[in-house]
């Protein structure tokens, strides 16, 4: 059996321009499930208001973190997403997020379903993000622990990471092997 070469699919880089199947990416996101895709993880954030008019952009801490919570309407709206997961919730783990780039992540299992309820919480589609006191944004797919699907919403940069042999022609961009 021949050992297939992976390649990452560049599908945007930062130009706030991307292909339709990216827009809103549920194609994509069943397409993916076809192939495998069993896990998915996804940034929650909220906004912590520190004083009138102010206020820090603070990332969901991840549900064994012993911190305090910063508590206030913007980390109850963020439990509120999360709990929309949770009953898709497998735990926490080392994820690739971004090319090469692994972090301690939540992982929640990729399935009909949890794609279903993913749809709610990113209503402007997988590339999009809907700024307020909650949101969630950055969703990366994987197969068997490995990162199928890597997104960075804020900055319109995704890539799919397939064997070139399963890729269909209207996903194909200009790879970049790696």
């Amino acid at each position: 059996m021949a050992i297939l070469e992976s390649i990452d699919l560049i599908l945007s880089d930062s130009d706030y321009k991307y292909p339709a199947i990216l827009d809103p990416g549920w194609e994509l996101l069943g397409f993916l499930e076809t192939m495998g895709a069993d896990e998915f993880t996804l940034q929650f954030l909220f906004d912590f208001e520190t004083a009138p008019g102010e206020g820090l952009l603070i990332k969901r801490s991840p549900k064994s973190d012993p911190r305090p919570k910063l508590g206030g309407v913007g980390q109850a709206q963020s439990d509120a997403l999360f709990a929309r997961l949770e009953a898709y919730y497998v735990g926490e783990g080392e994820r690739e997020t971004w090319r090469e780039h692994v972090e301690s992540v939540e992982i929640w299992r990729f399935d009909r379903e949890s794609r279903r309820a993913l749809k709610d919480l990113l209503p402007d589609g997988i590339m999009g993000y809907s700024v307020g006191g909650a949101w969630c944004e950055d969703i990366c797919v994987y197969r068997g622990g490995e990162l199928l699907l890597g997104t960075i919403s804020h900055e319109q940069e995704a890539f799919l990471r397939l064997h070139e042999p399963v890729i269909p022609a209207r996903l194909y961009v200009d790879p970049v092997r790696t």
